[in-house]
């Protein structure tokens, strides 16, 4: 058996090595077009807002940046979550979406992204209360 693999191995030669050439080029196209996730995402998408107030004690910050921004930010379709923390002088919001939902498109817009930052994607969001915000500061 091994005597004829070979002998028809060494007859068709060039059949042999055009089909090899030809898996091979085939190997490498499919092996382009495969998406390939190095680290695979495992925590559902997220958005983290931080505003600043300076000068502001964390009650001010509280009821002057994190609730009216809270209530903008319900309406964002596709989240899961909402968490916020206020500092004295910081708001941090968090915004937690359902798993497979596609953070840019679930804002219809009003979201994009920069990827011209080193730290990774930039997303910026336009949210219409914070000229109300700015107005009952002073």
């Amino acid at each position: 058996m091994f005597r004829w693999i070979i002998g028809s191995s060494l007859k068709f030669r060039f059949l042999l090595l055009a089909a090899s050439v030809a898996l091979l080029v085939f190997g490498i196209e499919q092996l382009q077009k495969m998406p390939v996730d190095v680290f695979p995402e495992f925590a559902p998408p997220k958005v983290e807002i931080q505003t600043m107030g300076p000068g502001m004690t964390a009650a001010e910050v509280e009821e002057l940046i994190s609730i009216p921004m809270e209530d903008v930010l319900r309406r964002t379709p596709g989240f899961d979550i909402i968490r916020s923390k206020s500092l004295r002088g910081l708001s941090d919001i968090v915004l937690i979406f359902k798993r497979g939902e596609d953070i840019i498109e679930a804002h219809g817009g009003a979201l994009w992204a920069n990827s011209d930052s080193k730290a990774g994607v930039v997303l910026h969001f336009t949210i219409p209360i914070i000229a109300e915000i700015r107005s009952s500061v002073g």
